[in-house]
């Protein structure tokens, strides 16, 4: 029997770590610990997009609509939130430029505004090999929301109202 503080060595494979209460793993007979689910799927680089991932995500956007446009794939509900370009390997997103600006500073590898007038208007660039799927996923969602469509404005409410 082993004494309080102790396992047996036979069955748990080494001594018991001082104060400690545990057992060092014996690697001869394939006793070695696993890592938590959590912390072993943490230690995993993330998966980069992919253009059909692109479309899938866009497409599960409530209202999301597909068309060709000039020479990409657009993505819209009320207006253009983001396109997909024919060599499948960036898209562009319509963000506010503020928006952009941020993105393009947190992720300069991921993120670039369109080199023209319409990048001033916040459309960005994205590399889909150096995004994850998440960043992917919030960064369609927020150009989703800015592309809905536009309520009444005050002047045409009150009209209406009378």
């Amino acid at each position: 029997m082993p004494a309080p503080g102790e396992t047996d060595r036979r069955r748990r494979g080494g001594p018991a770590r001082p104060g400690l209460g545990l057992t060092l793993p014996n690697p001869a007979a394939g006793l070695l610990p696993r890592a938590p689910v959590w912390y072993a799927g943490a230690r995993k680089e993330p998966r980069m997009a992919t253009a059909e991932e692109f479309r899938r995500l866009a497409l599960a956007l409530e209202g999301t609509t597909e068309a060709p446009h000039v020479d990409r794939t657009a993505f819209r509900v009320a207006r253009i939130f983001a396109t997909l370009a024919p060599d499948r390997a960036t898209g562009n997103l319509k963000l506010e430029p503020d928006e952009q600006e941020l993105q393009c500073l947190l992720q300069p590898a991921a993120f670039a505004p369109v080199p023209n007038r319409w990048g001033a208007q916040g459309w960005t660039t994205i590399r889909l090999d150096a995004i994850a799927l998440p960043e992917l996923q919030g960064a369609l969602e927020l150009a989703w929301r800015h592309a809905q469509p536009r309520g009444r404005s005050k002047k045409q409410g009150s009209a209406l109202s009378r």
